[in-house]
């Protein structure tokens, strides 16, 4: 009988946490994960849109090696044309949209809906812009670079 008492007393004296403070660690947990996960999915389509913009700049080094190659103008560059160019394109959602003797408009779409824009115009500036504004990778101005 005195090794129960004692197991019995060793039990009353081991005492582990109660229903309130498990309820408020789980609490905390919950705050967190509702702040943290909404974060990392948004960090997740940032990327996404990074990679478009950096083929959609990729894009414009490959036509500028096809005026290059074709008397100085940019003239009937097709998305085929660019990705023979630059092979690291065959992955990327490519459009050119115009290509003109001296100007060009070039699009990439991301895997998150968004389309990066990259306009050379006549004068040699060039424009980068994005149709979803405040979305994932593009600024709220709609414009990047």
């Amino acid at each position: 009988m005195r090794t129960s008492r004692r197991l019995t007393a060793r039990l009353r004296d081991q005492r582990g946490f109660t229903l309130l403070e498990l309820l408020v660690v789980m609490l905390v947990l919950g705050l967190l994960a509702a702040v943290g996960v909404p974060s990392f999915l948004l960090q997740k389509d940032k990327a996404r849109d990074g990679e478009a913009k950096i083929a959609v700049r990729t894009a414009a080094t490959a036509i500028e090696t096809y005026r290059t190659d074709n008397d100085g103008e940019y003239s009937d560059a097709t998305e085929a044309d660019l990705r023979d160019i630059e092979p690291i394109l065959n992955d990327a959602d490519l459009a050119v949209i115009s290509a003109a003797a001296n100007e060009y408009e070039l699009d990439v779409r991301s895997v998150t809906g968004n389309t990066f824009r990259l306009t050379r115009l006549a004068n040699g500036t060039t424009i980068l812009t994005c149709d979803d504004p405040g979305h994932a990778g593009c600024p709220d101005s709609g414009t990047w670079g």
